[in-house]
């Protein structure tokens, strides 16, 4: 802020501030007036022109108002740290770029990153209390302040608060595991108040599993406590159930004699239900939407490429292989001998995936 002062009258005339905002000066031969405002509101002046004849007085009020484009921080403070624990805040201002960040108040081993505004804190034992805390963010177009109170609890005397952040997604078939964390005093126990079938907690350390089953794909809604001397605290949330895609596991046959039946009966792991459908086949080949059962008979010999596709509602599964139809005479298995020769894929109850060559014999 500045102002020029302009007096008439016998010469030399000198200038002083009688009441003035902090920080205003006032040039006494020249009578310029300087002022950098540290505060918005309405300010004092008044200014006295003297000679030896005499004085003359001006009195004013000056108004601080905040420049539309300078920086207004709109974030909320986090007022709670906690001993040996991560204290982090980011200050949000808006206004024109650039704003930069400082802190001029704080508690010792308070810092704040200067262009994000990110405040980082971690208090010792010895800085249990109530903190005083002020930021101010400023541009060229001008500042802001943002004032709060930081408390940091007695850990000894603390109740339980669960800082950890649960997984929000399981699959079904597959281990889900959350290990909690509590700040407070110990000891901390463990429980549920809502938990889906089938999932454990160790009541000490706090550790949880799960399988979900098919049934369980969905939703599931959890809610733990974490109870000490002092109190307790609760954490509800829900964890989205989703389905394994779908995963084909047998091998299929990749030979046949010509002019005879191919059947292949695939089988996938996964989220039922399935739908399949085949990519790539040979002219003629079909595959059943629902079951999956592929049926050939082939008219040429050659070499066919083949691609299965196996979708459910989380994903596909592919399978590509050639089948190579060659004449009869080239199998290992007389065809004047059988009526059908059907080619399948098995899943034995080891898990252990085969082809079998089935064979119906001729009635003599």
């Amino acid at each position: 802020y500045t102002y020029q002062v302009v007096a008439e009258g016998a010469e030399p005339i000198t200038f002083s501030l009688r009441t003035a905002p902090e920080g205003m000066t006032i040039d006494p031969e020249g009578g310029l007036v300087t002022w950098q405002p540290t505060d918005l509101g309405r300010f004092d002046v008044e200014i006295a022109a003297t000679n030896p004849f005499g004085e003359d007085t001006q009195a004013y009020q000056i108004a601080v108002e905040r420049n539309p484009d300078g920086p207004v921080i709109t974030s909320r403070p986090i007022t709670k740290a906690y001993v040996d624990y991560l204290y982090q805040y980011e200050v949000v201002a808006e206004g024109a770029e650039p704003i930069t960040f400082r802190l001029e108040e704080a508690p010792a081993g308070m810092q704040i990153e200067e262009s994000s505004g990110i405040v980082t804190w971690i208090a010792t034992r010895e800085q249990v209390g109530t903190h005083p805390v002020t930021i101010r963010a400023e541009s060229s177009l001008g500042y802001d302040r943002q004032s709060y109170e930081i408390e940091v609890p007695d850990p000894d005397t603390m109740p339980p608060l669960i800082v950890s952040i649960p997984p929000e997604k399981a699959r079904e078939g597959e281990p889900f595991v959350y290990d909690p964390q509590a700040l407070g005093a110990q000891p901390i126990t463990w429980s549920f108040d809502k938990r889906p079938i089938g999932m454990t907690l160790d009541e000490e350390t706090g550790h949880i599993e799960w399988v979900p089953n098919l049934r369980q794909v969905g939703f599931a809604d959890v809610e733990l406590v974490a109870t000490n001397a002092f109190g307790l605290d609760k954490q509800a949330f829900r964890i989205v159930v989703e389905g394994r895609p779908p995963e084909i596991t047998t091998t299929p046959p990749t030979e046949i004699g010509l002019r005879l039946p191919y059947v292949y009966e695939p089988e996938a792991t996964g989220t039922p239900p399935f739908f399949w459908e085949l990519e790539t086949a040979p002219e003629g080949m079909t595959i059943d939407p629902q079951s999956g059962v592929i049926e050939y008979y082939p008219l040429l010999t050659g070499t066919y490429p083949v691609k299965i596709v196996v979708v459910n509602a989380f994903g596909q599964g592919t399978q590509e292989y050639d089948l190579v139809v060659v004449p009869r005479e080239d199998l290992s298995v007389d065809p004047d001998l059988s009526e059908v020769l059907l080619s399948r894929s098995c899943l034995p109850a080891d898990g252990v995936s085969t082809t079998q060559i089935v064979v119906i014999p001729r009635d003599p």
